[in-house]
């Protein structure tokens, strides 16, 4: 059935477009997260004509409106997204932040824009489209258990476009110089990257979940923060001597710091920062310049995604559990103590093992090309500090990576050649302008879907292939800085929800989204 939600516009899944064919299969990504679906976003206007001229009505028979435009929507299902005691419809906490987060932050170029969301259907992949709200709406519908969203497809996420380009330069032999990327597209990957956290920052808003699959290149060649289910609307609260909540009838300093804790545990093992690894409840402070947190838990995620773009080799500090991942910090940037990080004894898991007293070998050693170093060497450094109080705001870091609205956009068509597997790029037109029967051109484009969803699928299995190809060779030149035993320790999966241009408006408040999560035993306090 196709629905529409507004008299232009209109989801419509493959298996609804010439439903007397054989069914296809729409999934592009399954995970822990649930499942992704691609699906048409049917731009549709009206016309005084009846007959002829290709008229139709939205369900493919004679009627009054003719198809403008088809493009691509991801729709990510999660299932299980209501509590299955609660009286009343509430979403999971997982499910409630993910929906917020998107709402509150829409409208960035470089934050994963809604364009819808709706209640999905037990059982049914993708969910069912006779309930869903265009994102800023108010019917949204109840649902028995699954929450479904709908953004703009992209054609790859972060993880595999730095794969496809270590990979994909080689057949028989380790990566060499040419797979570098070039400066523009280093520059214009950070630039964007910081540019999402900046925006999330500005609004109190965590990801804690920063890495490289949750990253997405857009066909445009821009670069969009998505995976928004761990985040967490951070409500700073004035801190007093003792770090005790100040009294809210004392005076308050103007630069008295402001603290909150964003709990341990979370974050991918490679990406999370030391002060969780130790313990720490990751306390975030003020940025001090007026524009909102300082979000160190996520600049320290962002800071090792740096160094990947500058080496190519996987993850900086790749380890396996998290003493592993503790040791090879520490062998990299040396052992801290009270004197360069104040207050790391304090930490609880800091005097649970003995750590040896290391110099460390320095960022500067992980990446051979000073080229590279000098493009994003400086800022990674400051992003890497161990001391999370020393880190530099994402506003900060961004006013040291000038980059002008010319030289941006010729830098995103590089992104595109560069980080884009030709097999995944997306068609121009999913429509033929030859073709002026509506059904004519939504069977086009379904036929480009379906080959365009099967690549998607197909794309982590050739990259593992190439990836074992790899596991042949010790690549400790100077090119590629990744030993054997690194391959063998990375992950392959497909993360793929993807997006592009922004939609729909703000609905919930910061304020009041960062009070119910504060409590993290006051999950799903959204009705729907």
């Amino acid at each position: 059935m196709m629905s529409s939600s507004s008299p232009s516009q209109t989801i419509v899944e493959l298996n609804e477009i010439d439903a007397s064919s054989s069914p296809v299969n729409p999934l592009i990504a399954r995970g822990a997260f649930g499942t992704v679906d691609l699906a048409l976003l049917v731009n549709w206007s009206e016309t005084s004509t009846s007959d002829g001229g290709g008229a139709c009505g939205r369900d493919g028979s004679s009627g009054s409106s003719i198809v403008e435009s088809v493009s691509l929507v991801a729709i990510k299902t999660i299932p299980n997204a209501t509590m299955a005691k609660s009286p009343e419809m509430q979403l999971t906490r997982e499910a409630f932040a993910e929906l917020n987060a998107l709402r509150l932050l829409n409208g960035h170029e470089n934050v994963t824009p809604l364009l819808a969301y709706y209640a999905g259907s037990s059982g049914k992949a993708g969910g069912g489209l006779a309930q869903w709200d265009w994102a800023g709406g108010s019917n949204a519908q109840s649902s028995p258990t699954s929450l479904c969203l709908v953004c703009p497809y992209h054609p790859v996420d972060l993880f595999d476009a730095l794969n496809y380009r270590r990979l994909g330069s080689f057949r028989d032999g380790p990566p060499h110089e040419s797979i570098r990327l070039t400066s523009p597209v280093l520059k214009s990957v950070a630039f964007d990257a910081l540019s999402a956290l900046v925006h999330l920052h500005s609004h109190h808003i965590l990801h804690r979940d920063v890495k490289p699959s949750n990253l997405y290149v857009t066909r445009e060649g821009r670069i969009q923060l998505a995976d928004f289910g761990l985040a967490k609307a951070v409500p700073l609260v004035p801190l007093g001597e003792g770090g005790e909540p100040h009294n809210k009838n004392g005076a308050q300093s103007p630069t008295e710091q402001l603290q909150v804790s964003v709990t341990t545990g979370l974050c991918t093992l490679q990406y999370r920062p030391i002060e969780l690894l130790l313990g720490g409840n990751g306390v975030i402070n003020s940025s001090g310049d007026g524009s909102g947190i300082n979000g160190a838990f996520d600049l320290w995620s962002i800071g090792c995604i740096f160094v990947e773009l500058m080496t190519l080799s996987g993850p900086v500090f790749p380890g396996r559990s998290v003493l592993d991942q503790i040791s090879r910090i520490f062998g990299v940037l040396g052992t801290p103590d009270e004197e360069s990080w104040p207050g790391i004894s304090r930490l609880p898991d800091w005097k649970m093992f003995s750590f040896e007293k290391k110099e460390g070998t320095g960022l500067r050693s992980k990446v051979a090309d000073r080229r590279i170093w000098d493009e994003l060497g400086l800022i990674t450094s400051q992003l890497l500090t161990l001391d999370p109080a020393k880190r530099p705001s994402a506003k900060t870091c961004l006013e040291l990576l000038s980059f002008d609205e010319q030289n941006k956009r010729r830098a995103h068509l590089s992104v595109v050649s560069e980080l884009i597997p030709p097999e995944l790029q997306i068609f121009s037109q999913l429509q033929d302008p030859n073709r002026k029967d509506c059904m004519d051109q939504m069977s086009n484009a379904k036929q480009h879907a379906v080959k365009l969803a099967e690549n998607r699928r197909a794309y982590p299995t050739s990259c593992a292939k190439k990836m074992n190809n790899l596991e042949r060779w010790t690549c400790k030149n100077k090119f590629s800085g990744m030993t054997k035993g690194e391959v063998e320790g990375s992950e392959m999966h497909a993360e793929g929800y993807s997006v592009s241009p922004a939609a729909g408006s703000l609905q919930i408040l910061a304020e009041q989204w960062g009070a119910a999560m504060q409590d993290e035993a006051a999950i799903g306090v959204m009705v729907l």
